[in-house]
């Protein structure tokens, strides 16, 4: 490994606290009147909020030190945000000593000793569209406070990696996944390090491509031994990417046809063709054989004669 290479971070403590309200969908009886119904609960979605106010003077930044002085983000000067975004740090961390990353502190007793790190397919896109504490949204004109900020409920990372990735630094020098981990765990001691976080209960988060890297760097935390550094509790992956793509976007699709045929309405002739297709593709005996659980060795390489070339 090479102290040069540095990872992209962005942490955020937690600010608030919040609640969703969900509810479930009926088998389909009347397709046109149901999906109709659920077009206008969506428009008029019941949603109460248990989301507690922000203390009127600024809270005191917990975790302001010497140390992560040089981090310090002022919150309240971010150019085109027009609100303070809270405590936040925001830098470059090496894989061996330092990183880049952005902090908010909670000012509620919700917040407790555990972090979430959220890996990201598109490096930006889960921070700035989706869970970040601001979002700015296509077709508008500025950032807007995101009232169902992850930060609402824990202490929030996010991190660009691997090495090479967005705003990291250096030049990528890991040819698997292993490696990755390695690079990874070796930011995440000195990021804890650099935050006093030891013996924080951490959490690993992410979609699409994140679906790659959560479980080895998981494992990794977990065979490390270690809580003090690598105190890990969970992991959720939002549509991730786990194996060969095709697979994953077209492997399903008869199966979710079936689901809503209801809704297709497509006549005998055309379904039948469709689910010819789908035996001549494989897909049919590829679920079968694969989607069980403990699951079968994996059924696919990565390798393609083309990417040989």
């Amino acid at each position: 490994m090479h102290s040069s290479n540095h990872l992209q971070v962005l942490l955020v403590a937690a600010l608030t606290y919040g609640e969703y309200v969900s509810g479930a969908l009926a088998p389909l009886k009347q397709p046109v009147a149901q999906v109709a119904q659920v077009q206008q609960s969506c428009i008029n979605r019941d949603v109460s909020y248990s989301i507690p106010k922000r203390s009127p003077s600024p809270p005191k930044k917990t975790f302001l030190t010497a140390e992560t002085e040089q981090h310090a983000v002022n919150g309240s000067s971010l150019p085109g945000v027009e609100f303070d975004i809270g405590e936040s740090y925001a830098g470059v961390l090496p894989i061996s000593n330092h990183a880049d990353e952005s902090f908010f502190t909670s000012t509620h007793e919700i917040d407790s000793k555990e972090i979430t790190i959220w890996l990201q397919g598109g490096p930006g896109g889960g921070l700035l569209l989706e869970n970040g504490p601001f979002i700015w949204q296509p077709g508008t004109a500025q950032p807007t406070r995101n009232t169902f900020s992850w930060t609402n409920l824990t202490n929030m990372v996010w991190i660009d990696q691997p090495v090479g990735t967005r705003f990291s630094v250096s030049s990528p020098n890991i040819t698997n996944r292993y490696e990755l981990t390695e690079q990874f765990m070796g930011f995440w001691k000195n990021f804890i390090d650099t935050f006093d976080m030891h013996g924080y209960k951490v959490y690993l988060a992410g979609e699409s491509y994140a679906g790659y890297y959560i479980p080895y760097i998981a494992n990794g935390f977990i065979d490390a031994n270690d809580t003090s550094y690598f105190n890990f509790q969970g992991a959720a992956i939002n549509d991730p990417i786990i194996g060969n793509e095709v697979i994953q976007f077209e492997g399903v699709a008869m199966q979710y046809f079936n689901h809503w045929s209801e809704v297709f309405g497509l006549d005998g002739a055309t379904v039948a063709n469709i689910t010819a297709q789908n035996e001549k593709c494989g897909y049919a005996a590829y679920l079968n054989k694969y989607f069980q659980f403990p699951p079968p060795p994996a059924p696919v390489t990565f390798r393609h004669k083309y990417w040989q070339q």
